[in-house]
């Protein structure tokens, strides 16, 4: 099955969240069926043919789906009605987003066995030690602390740690090495 972007994927979960906050559905599954009829700009994927033309591909209904099921893991839905929460109410304001990313991440992380206090010091020891086969990439840190949580996957470990990236939680260099975002 084909990853998609986990950058695309904030922009895809901003989407769910405007999109469930617009309504005009009654369940979690009809509001994958709503995104699906009129898909939002950041599920929209380009192809180009055989005679170098653009063209505009349908969006796939497994890339709705994990956005809208992502969504509802970090708490900005609900995941029986598809209905916005307290926090996904207050990620609608634009300017708001990327602080309850931040917030519901942490959350998330916490629930799943990692705190963001435990994952930014060890981003600051593997910084610290500074040897070049340690950097602190994201399958390091994950290795470094799987033995102390095994309830999160390595995937989703990944999926996490760019989406705090996206959130301006955290910075990179390189698309390897992770540094705590100083605010």
């Amino acid at each position: 099955m084909p990853k998609i972007s986990e950058r695309s994927l904030y922009r895809k979960i901003q989407s769910v969240v405007e999109e469930s906050g617009r309504g005009g559905f009654t369940d979690f599954e009809s509001l994958i069926s709503k995104i699906m009829k009129s898909p939002p700009l950041q599920f929209t994927r380009y192809e180009r043919t055989k005679e170098s033309e653009t063209q505009v591909l349908p969006c796939k209904e497994d890339s709705v789906r994990r956005a809208v099921y992502l969504t509802a893991e970090l708490g900005l839905i609900d995941g029986s009605t598809g209905k916005l929460t307290k926090a996904g109410t207050q990620a609608m304001k634009r300017d708001y987003f990327d602080r309850v990313m931040r917030q519901q991440m942490a959350s998330t992380l916490e629930n799943r066995g990692t705190s963001q206090k435990v994952l930014f010091d060890t981003i600051q020891a593997m910084l610290a030690e500074g040897k070049a086969h340690n950097m602190p990439s994201w399958d390091a840190i994950y290795n470094h602390l799987s033995s102390d949580n095994e309830s999160l996957s390595r995937n989703k470990f990944h999926i996490f740690l760019t989406l705090l990236s996206s959130s301006g939680a955290i910075a990179y260099i390189q698309k390897r090495i992770f540094l705590p975002h100083h605010t």
